[in-house]
This record gives structure tokens, sequence and C-alpha cells, in this order.
């Protein structure tokens, strides 16, 4: 299974569009090598925009990075490997109300 994680956190930036979020493990006791895991995140899409801006959240648009680290202390900058993370599938729309168009309730 999953290794119990010592702590987490994450860090925000000003700019409010990018997050860091860090799994901290105990010595020796971090992800073994030759496993699949699974981390899931929830998350909210507040895109919907009108043409002619697209839309950054598609299918197959890489949306996060993973990039397991041995020593976050000693060794901030320097990544075991690297991994990314995209949608198989389109995000669902938000229902948004239309001008003009009837409320359905």
């Amino acid at each position: 299974g999953f290794p119990m994680p010592k702590g987490c956190y994450y860090k925000g930036y000003p700019t409010g569009n990018r997050r860091e979020v860090f799994v901290v493990f105990e010595g020796k006791n971090g992800l073994r090598k030759d496993t699949t895991y699974q981390m899931v995140f929830n998350g909210i899409v507040r895109e919907d925009n009108e043409p002619p801006i697209p839309n950054v959240v598609v299918a197959n648009a890489q949306l996060l990075e993973i990039f397991p680290m041995d020593d976050v202390t000693s060794r901030p900058y320097e990544a075991i490997e690297r991994g990314t993370v995209s949608l198989t599938t389109e995000p669902k729309s938000p229902t948004r109300t239309i001008a003009g168009a009837e409320d359905p309730q």
C-alpha cells in the first residue's frame, strides 16, 4: 500500500494560478522502486471561456507535474524523476445562465 506520510503542506504563489503540494515521508519510508502508486487530487475547473479565448483545461493537456525527491532539506531542487498528469476526457462544462434563455426551474 501507500506509505504513511510524515506530513503534507502546500505552497501558494501571489499570482494564485499555481500551487506546490508536498507529501513528506520519514527516512527510509518513502515510495518504493518498481511500484505503482495512485494519488487523487480533487479540483474544480473554473473555466468556461467564450470564443476566441480557448479553454486551457482540455483532454491531453498537461495539468500537473510530479517530482519525487530524495531529501527536500539537503537537496531541495534535485528530483529523482518527473511525471506528468493530464485528463483523458474533456471536463464537463458548468451550467451557466445564457442571456435571454428561460430559467428551467
